[in-house]
């Protein structure tokens, strides 16, 4: 999957741009997209919604260290990190992260199938979002036959799962570490 926070950030950035005339940093924007931003569990109904999700304060606003405020739209606080699971939104041409993880599991056996899907480790920053981890279960659910039981794991440390487990892994294996240093 080629999309990652970046993608997010880019995606608030030009939003920032052509709704309010923003003109500052990209890399401003990152805070303000993890502050801010969630994942909708039901994003075609949100807006109709008359109290945000548990997860989601009614705050739109995020001031940088500079003292400048940069107002996200409430619609935008979840379309934003919609693009994980819809990235058509962003104009990327392939499936939701839903979509992808359900059909790399589905190749598999049953009975693997029934264990991986009972046991879903969200990984990476992106999984942050307050949300994305009851929206992973509930689209996963959908996918699956009824049969099978959907369980999302998230770490706390996720955001840094992937770098962990790659130290993990060239730390156990002598002929990694010896061909790294190459």
């Amino acid at each position: 999957m080629d999309l990652a926070g970046r993608d997010l950030d880019e995606a608030l950035f030009s939003h920032l741009v052509d709704e309010h005339k923003y003109n500052g940093r990209l890399a401003d924007l990152r805070v303000v997209k993890e502050k801010l931003c969630y994942v909708a569990l039901d994003p075609d109904n949100e807006s109709q919604a008359r109290t945000p999700p548990m997860y989601s304060s009614d705050q739109n606003t995020y001031e940088l260290p500079s003292g400048e405020t940069i107002t996200v739209d409430p619609a935008e606080r979840y379309r934003i990190p919609e693009a994980l699971f819809n990235p058509s939104i962003i104009k990327k041409d392939f499936f939701g992260i839903h979509e992808m993880a359900y059909n790399s599991i589905s190749g598999l056996q049953t009975d693997v199938r029934e264990d991986l899907l009972g046991w879903v480790y969200l990984v990476g920053g992106s999984t942050l979002f307050p949300g994305f981890k009851e929206r992973m279960k509930r689209e996963l659910t959908a996918l699956a036959p009824p049969s099978m039981k959907v369980s999302i794991v998230a770490t706390p440390d996720r955001k840094y799962s992937v770098w962990i487990g790659g130290s993990i892994f060239a730390s156990r294996n002598p002929d990694y570490i010896e061909n790294a240093l190459d």
